[in-house]
């Protein structure tokens, strides 16, 4: 009876070893697949942190260059305008100027080879006094610089501003040079010449 009892206790001991080994096994397996699982997890929010991380620099770069661009802009304007406020200050004192008649000469010269016709009148304020000699040293600059002969006449004497308008006679042809006119031109050429300047950009 004794040996009955000890060979069921013996079965029943090696099954619940069985039994027992297997719910081991069991749990390792669902540790392991939790383990996967959390180690998949784990991956997806890092790729998620990595992408937030690269959109937040993108964000913050793309900002700092808006922001450079803003400076560069404003610098860029404030040079402007001082250059601006100097050259206007500077142009309003040209009719005072001892060689004036000279520039106006000049201005004149400018004009009609541009225009590139044989005859031009030139048109100023009265205040310019623009006359036979001015014209005289105009032609002998236009034939020094382009080996061209062009007649000169006076033409409207009572423009408001202080410059010259150099125009082809019967027509609505015309070169502005007066000194405004510059001025705007000279403007352009110093915004072209400060967005082309790299301390603007930086």
């Amino acid at each position: 009876m004794s040996d009955l009892l000890a060979s069921i206790i013996e079965d029943a001991q090696k099954q619940a070893d069985l039994i027992l080994d297997q719910a081991r096994k069991d749990a390792q397996a669902i540790k392991d697949a939790a383990l996967v699982e959390k180690a998949k997890d784990l991956e997806l929010q890092a790729s998620k942190l990595e992408s937030r991380k690269a959109y937040m620099a993108a964000r913050f770069e793309s900002q700092k260059q808006v922001v450079g661009r803003k400076a560069g802009l404003k610098r860029s304007a404030l040079f402007n305008q001082a250059v601006m406020k100097e050259a206007d200050e500077m142009l309003a004192r040209l009719p005072e100027d001892p060689g004036y008649a000279d520039m106006l000469a000049d201005w004149i010269c400018e004009g009609a080879i541009e225009l590139d016709k044989s005859l031009c009148s030139v048109n100023f304020s009265a205040k310019d006094h623009v006359d036979r000699s001015v014209l005289d040293k105009a032609e002998d600059l236009i034939k020094r610089r382009s080996g061209k002969t062009i007649k000169l006449q006076i033409g409207i004497t009572d423009l408001e501003q202080s410059g010259v308008i150099i125009s082809v006679p019967g027509s609505n042809v015309s070169y502005n040079n007066l000194i405004s006119s510059r001025l705007r031109r000279m403007e352009r050429k110093v915004s072209e010449i400060l967005e082309e300047s790299s301390w603007i950009r930086q």
